[in-house]
C-alpha cells in the first residue's frame, strides 16, 4: 500500500528553491532540504530519484507556471508578455543569477534544462513581437534589434537590482513593484514605435 505524502514532496520542492536561490545547485544538499522541511532523508529518496532530479523539479515547479501564463498573455497582445516577463525576472532574479553561476560553475543538469526550457519564453517573445511587427506595419529588418532592445530594457534591469543586492546586501534596494513595471513596459513599447519607423 503506498504512503501518504502529506504534501511533504511540495515542501520539499519549495525548501529546495529557497535554497537554490542562495546557495546555487553545486551548494544545494540532500540532507539539508530534508532536514529544513523536517522530514528524514528516505522520505527524500521515496519522492525523488535523486539531487540531479530534484533540482530538475525545483526548476520546473518555479518555471512552468511562468510559461502557462505567458502562453495566455500570448493570445492578448505584446505587452502582457512583456509585463509576465518583467514579473518573473523580478521575482526570480535570484534564482537566475544563482543559475548562471551554476552555469559557468559547470553544472551540467541546470546547463541541461536551460538549453532545453529556457529559450521557450524568448520564442514566445519573438512571435509575439512578429505579430506586433504586422499588425503597426514596422519595417521587418528591425525585428531582431527591437526583440533585444525589449529584453534588455524590460528584464534585465531586475537581474540588475538582483545582482547589486547579491553583492553587497548592506546595500539591499527594493525591488520593482507591478506598477513600477508597468511604466517601464509602457515605456519599451514607447521606445519601440521610435526604434522601428523609418
Amino acid at each position: 500500500m503506498p504512503r501518504k505524502s502529506n504534501n511533504l514532496d511540495k515542501k520539499m520542492l519549495r525548501v529546495g528553491a529557497s535554497m537554490l536561490r542562495q546557495k546555487g545547485a553545486a551548494a544545494l544538499s540532500v540532507r539539508e532540504v530534508a532536514k529544513k522541511a523536517g522530514v528524514n532523508l528516505g522520505m527524500f529518496n521515496y519522492h525523488f530519484k535523486d539531487k540531479n532530479e530534484f533540482i530538475k523539479m525545483v526548476l520546473e515547479d518555479a518555471y512552468s507556471p511562468f510559461i502557462t501564463e505567458l502562453r495566455e498573455n500570448q493570445a492578448q497582445n505584446l505587452e502582457e508578455v512583456l509585463l509576465s516577463m518583467a514579473k518573473f525576472s523580478r521575482n526570480y532574479h535570484q534564482s537566475v543569477l544563482s543559475l548562471i553561476g551554476d552555469v559557468l560553475s559547470g553544472e551540467k543538469n541546470v546547463a541541461q534544462f536551460l538549453r532545453k526550457n529556457f529559450t521557450t519564453h524568448f520564442a514566445i517573445l519573438f512571435e509575439v513581437l512578429t505579430k506586433h511587427f504586422v499588425e503597426c506595419n514596422y519595417n521587418p529588418k528591425y525585428l531582431e534589434h527591437a526583440f533585444r532592445y525589449l529584453i534588455s530594457s524590460v528584464g534585465l534591469p531586475n537581474l540588475l537590482v538582483g545582482l547589486k543586492i547579491k553583492m553587497s546586501p548592506k546595500l539591499k534596494q527594493e525591488l520593482d513593484s507591478d506598477s513600477c513595471l508597468r511604466r517601464r513596459v509602457r515605456a519599451a513599447m514607447n521606445g519601440l514605435e521610435f526604434i522601428c519607423k523609418d
